[in-house]
């Protein structure tokens, strides 16, 4: 059986689901970019799933045109993960180092190439009904063992990046032949989930990024043993009847929402942390000293 590409991973929009009133009503002029993700795909299939998102009818009625770009980039260049701005070397040398972290069986060089291609994976995701923002994700796809996740140990950066464990059946079954001796696909899924959450596991709660399990078309029997997976780890399934891209582009959407919220969780939480030692020392010293036994008594 012939591998499954791009055009195959991801279905044309589903007859019996509405399109996306948003698509047509945003002038191009009007739309602005206010957020910026990093996406880490992982599982089999993950680049071919990403690669059909990106070149997806729905998504290129949203990319900027290059004149847009230009214009942008003129007006407001782009800045790097720490707010300043950086030559874009320096920007690919950054990521090959987080890409590279704990990497046993891939050269400098080929995590450079890896960084190009990552690149080319971005994709521009409306947020949130009627309006003009856009959240602007990049993919990193993760389908070998040996690929480590490009966990950051900047609070910045974790706040922006999003993990999604990609169980897909039609890609699973129809794509790159899978290890001798392997297992069943959601036993493959289990053993990857449980090693990747301790890599996950391994970095200070602070800049852990947001998990998520994202799967299409499976079983009943199947998405509720996806189900008590996520919570052994605190993780929640995104379970989808089809793999339209309508669908998975309302996937993605809703992914980037959650996200958003959860940035105003953490910097409310950051914001309440900081402002308790001062909360607390004025709280000591508003209290009266209080009089002495002695003193009373007199």
């Amino acid at each position: 059986m012939p591998p499954v590409t791009c055009v195959d991973m991801i279905a044309p929009p589903s007859p019996d689901r509405k399109a996306k009133q948003n698509l047509t009503l945003i002038p191009e002029t009007e739309r602005s970019i206010d957020y910026r993700f990093e996406f880490t795909i992982v599982g089999e299939g993950a680049k071919v799933f990403a690669e059909g998102a990106v070149h997806s009818e729905m998504a290129e009625a949203f990319r900027p045109t290059a004149k847009h770009e230009e214009e942008k980039r003129i007006q407001s260049p782009e800045p790097h993960h720490d707010g300043k701005e950086h030559e874009g070397i320096e920007v690919q040398d950054h990521e090959v180092h987080l890409l590279g972290q704990g990497a046993t069986c891939s050269s400098k060089g080929a995590l450079a190439d890896a960084v190009t291609e990552k690149n080319k994976l971005i994709l521009f995701s409306p947020i949130g009904e009627g309006t003009k923002a856009l959240a602007r994700v990049r993919f990193t796809c993760i389908e070998q063992f040996c690929d480590s996740l490009p966990l950051s140990r900047d609070t910045a950066v974790a706040m922006n990046q999003a993990v999604v464990f990609l169980f897909h059946p039609r890609a699973v079954s129809s794509g790159s032949p899978r290890k001798i001796g392997s297992g069943t696909p959601i036993e493959e899924f289990k053993s990857d989930f449980i090693s990747r959450f301790a890599e996950i596991n391994h970095t200070p709660k602070k800049f852990r990024p947001h998990v998520r399990i994202l799967c299409f078309a499976v079983e009943p029997e199947v998405e509720d043993q996806l189900t008590e997976l996520g919570k052994t780890k605190d993780v929640t399934l995104y379970s989808q009847p089809d793999d339209g891209e309508d669908t998975v582009m309302e996937s993605l959407q809703g992914i980037c929402e959650t996200l958003i919220s959860e940035i105003a969780r953490r910097t409310d939480e950051a914001q309440k942390e900081s402002e308790a030692p001062t909360t607390a020392l004025l709280a000591t010293e508003s209290v009266p000293a209080s009089k002495s036994s002695c003193c009373s008594l007199l």
